[in-house]
C-alpha cells in the first residue's frame, strides 16, 4: 500500500546577535531572542548559560552556541540552533608604565611624563592645557596646581590601557601665609591644636626653638614633623607667653627666618 502524508514546515522567528570584537580583558553582551527558552556552550566566560543576554567576556576568540526552544504556530516545540562569535584583540600594551622625572615641582617649573614602553600606536593625554603634546608618550608636563594627568595608551585594535600620575605643584613662595605658625596652642589632649609646630607644604628643613620668659630653652627640634606638646623637664608647662624662633629652608630654596610669641592655653 501507499500512503500519501502532507508535511506542513512552519516557520521559526529566532536570532542571536553578528558577530562582535573586544578587546582582551573587557566583556561584550550576546543576545537571542524568539525563544522561551535559551541554552549557550561553551559556558567559559559566560555569565549565565541559561539566558537570553549573557555577559561574555573570554580570554581568546570563541564561538558561542545557543539553542533557542521556540513554539511555532501549530503549538510544536522547535529547537533553533545559531551561532556568533567573540572576536578577542590580544592587548599588546598590558605591560605599559607610567613615571615622571620628578612627581613633586615648584610653581614654575616643569616636568617630563614618560610611558614605557613607547611601541603603542597611539597616546591620548588628559588634560591637555599643561602638556606641550597631549600625544606623545614623554610629554613635558607643566602644571600650576597639583594635577592628575590620566593617558590612555592603545595597542593593537585600537585596544588599550589608561595610567594615572599625580604631579604635586608646590608654592614658591617662601612666607606666610603658605608659612604658618600659630600664636596660640591647647595641650590638653583632647586631638584638637594640641601640638605648636610650623605648618606648610613648601617646607624642606625646619627648626624651630622655644623659650620661656626667663630666656631658658624649653623645646627644640631640627625635624618639621616635631612640635612642641607643652612641656617642660616632662612636666606640663603652666599657661603663659613663650618666645619661639624658627628657621626655614624652604623648597625652593630660600630662608624664611622669624621670632614671635606662643600662648600656652590649658
Amino acid at each position: 500500500d501507499t500512503v500519501v502524508v502532507q508535511i506542513v514546515f512552519v516557520g521559526v522567528v529566532a536570532s542571536v546577535n553578528s558577530d562582535t570584537t573586544i578587546c582582551q580583558g573587557t566583556s561584550a553582551q550576546l543576545y537571542a531572542s524568539g525563544g522561551f527558552a535559551y541554552s549557550w556552550s561553551p559556558s567559559t566566560g559566560l555569565s549565565n548559560t541559561n539566558i537570553s543576554n549573557p555577559i561574555a567576556a573570554p580570554n581568546d576568540t570563541t564561538t558561542y552556541t545557543v539553542v533557542v526552544s521556540v513554539v511555532n504556530n501549530n503549538g510544536d516545540t522547535c529547537l533553533v540552533t545559531l551561532n556568533t562569535t567573540v572576536n578577542v584583540v590580544i592587548l599588546t600594551v598590558g605591560n605599559a608604565t607610567l613615571t615622571s622625572n620628578r612627581d613633586t615641582i615648584l610653581k614654575g617649573e616643569s616636568t617630563q611624563l614618560t610611558v614605557t614602553p613607547t611601541n603603542a600606536n597611539s597616546y591620548t593625554w588628559l588634560p591637555v592645557e599643561s602638556l606641550n603634546n597631549p600625544s606623545i608618550s614623554n610629554p613635558i608636563a607643566s602644571p600650576i596646581k597639583t594635577t592628575t594627568y590620566t593617558v590612555f595608551i592603545a595597542g593593537a585594535g585600537g585596544c588599550g590601557v589608561t595610567k594615572q600620575i599625580t604631579i604635586v605643584v608646590l608654592s614658591n613662595i617662601c612666607d606666610e601665609p603658605d608659612i604658618f605658625i600659630p600664636n596660640t596652642f591647647t595641650p590638653n589632649g583632647d586631638g584638637n591644636n594640641d601640638i605648636f609646630n610650623v605648618r606648610g607644604n613648601n617646607i624642606d628643613i625646619s627648626y624651630l626653638a622655644v623659650y620661656n620668659r626667663w630666656g631658658e630653652k624649653v623645646f627644640d627640634s631640627n625635624d618639621k614633623k616635631t612640635g612642641w606638646d607643652g612641656t617642660y623637664k616632662n612636666k606640663a608647662a603652666n599657661p603663659d607667653v613663650f618666645a619661639y624662633y624658627v628657621k626655614i629652608k624652604c623648597f625652593n630654596g630660600k630662608d624664611y627666618l622669624k621670632k614671635g610669641n606662643i600662648t600656652l592655653i590649658r
